[in-house]
């Protein structure tokens, strides 16, 4: 679940019982989506709902692994809320 919050920043819930948010200073992030396994290696474009807004940007970043074509920051984390 993601919401936009302004420029490039998304704000993303973790679920209570996750196991996977474990952070090190200065490690890699990765993001994944529940019931979706292996999305960081499937191409950008095969993620792309049908209907969605046509792309605009270079074409040639959606036949590249998503891994390879997304940035990601942790810029805050709060496990509480």
């Amino acid at each position: 679940n993601g919401a936009h919050v302004g420029g490039d920043v998304y704000e993303f819930d973790v679920g209570p019982g996750s196991a996977e948010a474990k952070f090190k200073e200065d490690s890699m992030l990765t993001l994944g989506k529940i019931g979706h396994p292996g999305m960081p290696l499937q191409h950008a474009g095969r993620l792309l709902r049908p209907g969605s807004p046509a792309y605009t940007g270079n074409t040639d970043l959606l036949t590249r692994p998503l891994w390879s074509v997304l940035e990601a920051r942790l810029l805050a984390y709060d496990r509480v809320h």
